[in-house]
């Protein structure tokens, strides 16, 4: 049954499909014919009714702008109110299947799949890059914020189509972020799911998303895909849970750009659209895109040490030699594989001596054997049956043939699967940290000597695994680190990893434990109980090994004062000060988020001390409430010289309202003091 709005007749009994607040119907514009696609979007009792038909409203603007200077989204024909109230929008109507249609029929192939991601990207840097003015705002840049399949028509040219503009986002220089809960949490990246945050780069991770799938034929938590299970797969995303892996017929460069478009770090993805399709040109080019190359490490040589070498016995230096890899002959590579030597001229038989210089009784038969120069020699041999002692040799020798023939196959078929993990070291990441090493011990499994790694792949992967964990670590330096449990477990497993290779690394050794004491620290539920105390003393006592283990590193005592300050009841923030004063000396600079941190110390032991004051009387009372006057006014001293960073203004303002509380409580205390 059609019905009629504002000028347009739908001509279905349903909508053809639901945008991220409305329903698209087919129509047809009854002043002349003209078909659109119509969106309609009702006016309902929900809290955010009104924010929502304003979102498309200035959506739809967008569009119109956008296609006026770039095509590659549907015109915008009309945009109005029905007489209830209800938006709707009259658009172009974009013909064909979507990607979504394309994907539901199987995997692409992988230059297919970067073909059309290039083609997105084509979009997003125009978009990224669209300056236009909305209703006398003027704005420098545009982010979709809803990129997926559904969204997406590529044509036969090449040339793309992106649908729903309607919670789109234009970004003024002066406020790069902007919030945004709407949209679709399969394609949606972590910190949008945390803060709601929205930039350049949560389209980048929805492309990621897209291509994946285009490779995979299903999203990256495949087992999550249904909606009933909506809230699991945003906690997989928030907490950066291991990716089920791309298939092995995708090209490792290929899989290097994926991982990259889907780093959990904004700061660790593609700084720009422009970048991302230089990338996939250079793999459609046959050449080697920067997401493989950033991760790349000097090619290594391993020293000849023994894999289980005990940390005590190995200098940290013997676990891997740096410079250029060590080139063999062909031939060294055959003889280290079979253990094949030289042949030698063979000695004449004797018999065997007797004891006692007893002669041996042993029948003989007379032979004619041809020598050099055509004459025949006779010679004795022993008549059957044959000694015992040259059979068995005849049997060992087979079976040393045998045994050798065994080896040399098995390591052939190591060094194979070798060379196969070794191109792909590269693009191991987080998530994939657990499916790597089941791989790695499958290709350890064929040879017997385990050459192959060891030559081949194990210097390259216990540097790239401990480049895995300093990204984490390193993160953890900057003022506003975007860290998870999770990511601290990855860390810890690449190290892990990374000391299977090389026991001897004190360096990564001391790093895992300073990765162990953050995950100690975090999944340590907060509270004042011994236990709880307890255990984080205990993560204090593992950054503190940490430190022993790499005397110049400054990451433990970073640890040790988030741990003293916001753990620790009451807080110590004379520990954290020492501690910020041994990372100095191992030369950390201290910038606004330590001031802060010190300043959060001194506010938390004065509500800590002032509530204590409840609890006595007389002096102490009055001990107590001085003392927690001097530590509000030591967090109003810290904050201060950050008066925008954070939440600094306002801890500001709760510590001056304390002074001024505690104040009066003292001048009380004095005054009952001063009467008895």
């Amino acid at each position: 049954m059609s019905w009629q709005v504002a000028g347009y007749e739908t001509d279905a009994d349903k909508p053809f499909d639901q945008g991220s607040f409305g329903t698209v119907w087919h129509a047809r514009r009854l002043s002349d014919g003209t078909r659109v696609a119509l969106k309609l979007v009702l006016r309902d009792h929900a809290a955010d009714a009104v924010e929502r038909i304003e979102a498309e409203r200035r959506g739809a603007m967008l569009q119109r702008s956008f296609h006026d200077a770039h095509g590659m989204v549907p015109a915008v024909h009309d945009v109005g109110y029905d007489l209830d109230g209800d938006l709707y929008i009259a658009m172009e109507l974009i013909q064909g299947g979507s990607l979504s249609d394309l994907i539901a029929t199987g995997a692409l192939e992988s230059r297919a799949a970067a073909d059309r991601a290039t083609a997105i990207c084509s979009f997003l840097e125009k978009a990224h890059s669209f300056s236009t003015t909305i209703e006398g705002e003027r704005y420098d840049r545009l982010v979709h914020a809803d990129l997926k399949p559904g969204h997406i028509f590529v044509r036969d040219t090449g040339n793309v189509i992106v649908l729903d503009f309607g919670i789109a986002k234009a970004l003024d220089k002066s406020k790069p972020l902007t919030t945004n809960n709407w949209g679709t949490s399969a394609y949606m990246s972590p910190e949008r799911l945390l803060d709601g945050r929205v930039d350049e780069h949560v389209d980048f991770w929805s492309l990621g998303v897209m291509l994946y799938e285009m490779l995979a034929g299903h999203r990256p938590y495949r087992a999550l895909q249904a909606p009933s299970l909506k809230s699991q797969l945003e906690r997989a995303i928030r907490g950066n849970a291991p990716r089920e892996p791309l298939p092995e017929t995708v090209p490792a460069p290929l899989v290097a750009i994926v991982n990259k478009l889907l780093a959990y770090q904004p700061d660790r993805r593609y700084p720009s659209a422009g970048t991302v399709r230089a990338d996939l040109a250079l793999f459609l080019g046959g050449g080697r895109p920067i997401a493989l190359a950033e991760y790349d490490t000097p090619a290594t040589t391993r020293v000849d040490a023994p894999r289980d070498v005990d940390d005590e016995e190995a200098p940290a230096y013997a676990s891997v030699a740096y410079g250029a890899e060590t080139e063999r002959r062909p031939q060294d590579l055959a003889l280290a594989v079979t253990g094949a030597v030289p042949s030698t001229d063979p000695l004449p038989l004797m018999p065997p001596a007797l004891p006692g210089g007893m002669a041996a009784d042993v029948p003989t038969t007379a032979i004619d054997v041809p020598v050099e120069g055509g004459t025949a020699a006779r010679i004795a041999t022993a008549s059957s049956p044959v000694p015992r002692p040259r059979r068995t040799r005849r049997l060992l020798s087979a079976a040393a043939a045998l045994l050798a023939l065994y080896v040399g196959t098995s390591e052939a078929v190591a060094w194979i699967g070798a060379e196969r993990f070794r191109d792909v070291v590269s693009t191991i990441d987080g998530p994939a940290l657990a499916t790597a090493e089941d791989s790695y011990d499958r290709v350890a499994s064929t040879g017997p000597l385990d050459l192959a790694l060891r030559w081949r792949v194990d210097g390259r992967l216990q540097s790239h695994l401990v480049g895995l964990a300093n990204r984490v670590i390193e993160d953890y330096r900057h003022e506003q680190p975007s860290l998870s449990l999770s990511d601290w477990k990855q860390a810890q497993e690449a190290l892990r990893w990374s000391l299977r290779l090389a026991p001897g690394d004190r360096e990564a050794r001391a790093r895992l434990q300073t990765c162990e004491a953050h995950i100690l620290r975090i999944s340590t539920k907060p509270g004042r109980s011994d236990t709880t105390q307890a255990t984080y003393r205990r993560a204090i006592d593992r950054f503190r090994d940490a430190a022993r283990l790499d005397p110049g590193s400054y990451d433990p005592y970073l640890g040790i004062t988030r741990i003293a300050v916001y753990n620790l009841v009451p807080a110590d923030v004379e520990l954290a000060s020492q501690a910020m004063a041994d990372a100095e000396k191992r030369g950390y600079s201290p910038g606004r988020r330590e001031r802060a941190l010190l300043g959060d110390g001194h506010m938390r032991r004065g509500e800590v001390l002032r509530h204590e004051a409840r609890n006595v009387s007389g002096t102490q009372r009055t001990h107590a409430l001085e003392q927690a006057r001097d530590s509000f006014q030591a967090c109003i001293e810290a904050f201060e010289p950050i008066l925008g960073f954070a939440n600094a203004a306002r801890n500001i303002e709760t510590c001056k309202a304390q002074v001024a509380l505690v104040e009066k409580e003292i001048e009380n205390a004095q005054a009952k003091e001063s009467e008895s």
